[in-house]
């Protein structure tokens, strides 16, 4: 579970591995990634970054969820910078 900087959402897996964003100000809970291996905030941003399979995921503007950038990689991320 990882809450972002500004303290309104929050990102969390379940035990099959789902990805979810749960917006703490209007209580709602959207599904964002199947099979999620990793998933961070960029330190100090509201950017999302997250891995299923072959694939890194970021999301820019968390507060479009439907827009996400993939690229396909190769290996497991383990820790991201900014």
């Amino acid at each position: 579970m990882e809450l972002n900087p500004g303290g309104s959402k929050l990102l969390f897996r379940d035990k099959r591995k789902q990805l979810y964003m749960y917006n703490l100000k209007e209580q709602k809970k959207q599904s964002l990634l199947n099979y999620c291996k990793f998933v961070s905030w960029v330190p100090n941003s509201d950017v999302v970054v997250a891995q299923n399979r072959a694939n890194l995921c970021v999301w820019y503007s968390i507060d479009e969820p439907d827009k996400v950038t993939m690229y396909q990689i190769k290996g497991d991320v383990e820790s991201i910078q900014r």
